[in-house]
This record gives structure tokens, C-alpha cells and sequence, in this order.
């Protein structure tokens, strides 16, 4: 029996096959994708697809070329890892800007991040920042 427990799932469904996408980590704790593909013709045959997390910047790269977006291929951070989501993601919670974002990390455009955030659930909104005003009166004297 597999003991491996699913920390994210995403379900992608197209005409004629549908994608379930799971992030898994094993009991050792290692992390890693697989990547079921149903196809519907009739059978319902399955092909399963388990991916290391560290080859997955070098794969997508290497199928975007392979699609003939070598462009976009070499616009992929080189270290697109967990922990940079997670501060991009707890930056963004704070209440910093998408643009503010982008200054701090150069890989990734506007558009990349709110499809991040998006996927995680996180509602994207477009608030600029509003620094506070000074007031010319010293608190407690009016």
C-alpha cells in the first residue's frame, strides 16, 4: 500500500484527456509530482508520471524549446523552488504590491505571480499603497 500523502492536487480537464496533477511526500519526507493522464477514448487508459522537483525547472525549460518558445524557456528562474514562492507569496500577504514583487524578484513577471497566487487559492487585487499622510497637528492637541 502507498503511504505517501498528497500536500496539493490539480485537476486539469481537456476534450479529449484530463490531467491530475498531485505534489506527494513520502514518509522518508521527500517531495516529488505525479502526473496521472486519463485519456477518453472508450478504454479509459491511464498513464502515470512521477517527477523529481529538482529536474522540473530543466524539464519545463526543455519542453517549452521543444515547442518552439525557446524565448520563454530561458525566461524561467533558474531556482524556482518552494521557498521562493513561499516569500513571494508571504510578501504579497503582507500587503506589498505585485510591482514592489517584481523588483524583488526579476524572474518572474506580474502576470506569472498573479497565476502563482491564483493557483493557491490567493485572490489577486490591484490596491496601490496609499502612504499615510502627516498631518500638520501633533496627536492629542486639537
Amino acid at each position: 500500500m502507498n503511504s505517501d500523502r498528497i500536500l496539493k492536487t490539480k485537476h486539469l480537464i481537456f476534450e479529449k484527456s484530463d490531467f491530475l496533477i498531485d505534489l506527494k511526500q513520502t514518509s522518508t519526507g521527500s517531495r516529488y509530482f505525479e502526473i496521472t493522464q486519463t485519456i477518453h477514448n472508450g478504454n479509459g487508459h491511464r498513464a502515470c508520471l512521477k517527477i523529481n522537483p529538482k529536474v522540473l525547472h530543466s524539464l519545463v525549460a526543455s519542453l517549452l524549446e521543444l515547442n518552439g518558445q525557446p524565448e520563454k524557456a530561458a525566461t524561467i528562474p533558474a531556482d524556482q523552488s518552494g521557498q521562493d514562492f513561499e516569500k513571494l507569496k508571504n510578501a504579497y500577504l503582507k500587503g506589498v504590491s505585485l510591482e514592489s514583487l517584481q523588483l524583488q524578484f526579476p524572474g518572474y513577471t506580474i502576470a506569472e505571480m498573479e497565476a502563482m497566487l491564483r493557483n493557491e487559492g490567493i485572490s489577486v487585487v490591484n490596491q496601490p499603497y496609499k502612504p499615510k499622510i502627516q498631518s500638520r497637528f501633533k496627536p492629542g492637541r486639537r
